[in-house]
């Protein structure tokens, strides 16, 4: 169960929030524009990585996330869920990236690691 957890609003006039979404075990801060929910609707649609960077296959076989000092900005390990698409999991928080973005090694069930410069909730 993926929901939003708190909404700290940048401009309520432009609907603009930063918003913390978790799965109860992770948790990670997001950009949501046009921001249209309240605290604890339900996550469904991935989240979008943008400008993800250093994507590698990751020999840990467990999920982390670390919170840089950049504002939206994260070091991930995650697991491929379908290469084809581009999603990704933290627990049970599905990302997007894009799919070209893979290295050929890197298949399906696969753990990867990755900087993401922000997270946007769509």
């Amino acid at each position: 169960m993926v929901y939003i957890s708190k909404i700290i609003w940048i401009s309520k006039d432009a609907l603009e929030a930063e918003v913390i979404i978790t799965d109860g075990l992770y948790e990670l801060k997001c950009f949501s524009q046009p921001m249209n929910y309240d605290i604890n609707h339900m996550i469904e649609e991935p989240l979008y990585c943008y400008n993800v960077k250093n994507l590698v296959k990751a020999w840990e076989t467990e999920f982390s996330v670390v919170k840089l000092t950049e504002y939206f900005a994260y070091n991930i390990y995650a697991q491929v869920v379908d290469k084809e698409v581009g999603l990704i999991k933290l627990g049970d928080i599905k990302m997007q990236v894009e799919k070209n973005i893979l290295p050929g090694d890197i298949k399906d069930n696969d753990y990867i690691s990755y900087y993401c410069q922000r997270i946007d909730l769509m």
